[in-house]
């Protein structure tokens, strides 16, 4: 099967020093390990050498799979197909100069896996990716959404569609998500805000912005786009829905970036009870995705607890 691990997963056999025993392992039951981006970025933006090195030397040392893609990538390139089912006249070539920057992207998401391995605990010359993940502190989700929220943060009158909105929720997720997707997005293109930057960076020089009102904008996403065209935005989203229904913590909004890999995944491990009750209604809703299997932290040894959850699948 292939495996993802949350990172509490990983910080949990780092500090039972398991990493060899696990890996030889998920290795004998022939197991394959998936490792993200996020998941790195997470560990880069521990502040502390000394702390910061064991733990991407574990996710090294067990992945032997690590994503082709940046997830904000594969979600823009979602969001792109179905615009151009949807709105082709929003659709523009982009520029040579965006060509060139796309490339110089993914060539430096390709170099990411390699620089871990051969420098694990150093984070100079992908600054910008731990800096990124350094905003995901404890008020980090409510603070994006707020911003998103504020005058200025949205234009006045998307702002007050997504207002309105808000009370009809209820039990809906169909239309929270899509809701969750235009927010993001809308801060994203229209209004810039650094903490989905990365979204912008990949849709944006496909786009014809200017040609491009609010209005029709809300619409696309309320009434138009395909959910099972763009399976990442509407995990993430339901993902932040069924959140609600529990206290927000510091690892939230993290936690969005890390639900869209049930999509690539038989079996997602976390530590995180709430974080696995999340994502096991997300999987019952889109009917599809990995397995969220929760690690009982509470055992001394990693290798036990997580061979014990792979056993209850």
């Amino acid at each position: 099967m292939k495996l993802y691990l949350d990172t509490n997963v990983y910080d949990f056999i780092c500090k039972s020093g398991e990493t060899i025993a696990v890996r030889e392992s998920l290795s004998a039951q022939r197991h394959a390990v998936l490792a993200s981006a996020t998941a790195l970025v997470e560990m880069w933006a521990i502040p502390k050498y000394e702390l910061r090195k064991p733990q991407v030397e574990t996710l090294t040392a067990i992945a032997n799979e690590f994503e082709s893609l940046p997830n904000a990538y594969r979600q823009a390139r979602e969001v792109l197909s179905e615009i151009q089912r949807q709105r082709p006249a929003w659709i523009r070539p982009p520029t040579r100069a965006e060509k060139r920057n796309t490339r110089a992207l993914l060539s430096s998401g390709r170099e990411l896996w390699k620089w871990a391995r051969e420098s694990p605990g150093e984070t100079i010359g992908f600054d910008d990716y731990a800096s990124a993940a350094a905003t995901t502190d404890k008020d980090g989700q409510r603070r994006l959404r707020r911003e998103m929220l504020q005058q200025g943060g949205l234009d006045s009158g998307l702002r007050l569609q997504v207002e309105g909105a808000a009370a009809e929720f209820g039990d809906n997720e169909e239309l929270y998500w899509r809701h969750s997707a235009l927010r993001h997005w809308a801060a994203a293109l229209f209004n810039r805000l650094p903490a989905v930057g990365d979204l912008f960076d990949w849709l944006a020089p496909h786009l014809d912005l200017q040609t491009i009102s609010m209005e029709e904008f809300g619409k696309f996403w309320i009434d138009e786009v395909d959910g099972a065209r763009m399976p990442r935005s509407r995990v993430i989203g339901l993902a932040e829905y069924y959140q609600l229904k529990h206290r927000v913590s510091p690892g939230n909004a993290q936690d969005l970036n890390h639900s869209a890999y049930i999509l690539d995944c038989d079996v997602f491990l976390t530590a995180d009870r709430t974080f696995q009750l999340v994502l096991s209604d997300v999987r019952a809703w889109v009917g599809s995705g990995g397995a969220p299997v929760l690690v009982d932290r509470q055992r001394t040894s990693a290798n036990e607890a997580i061979c014990a959850a792979l056993n209850d699948i």
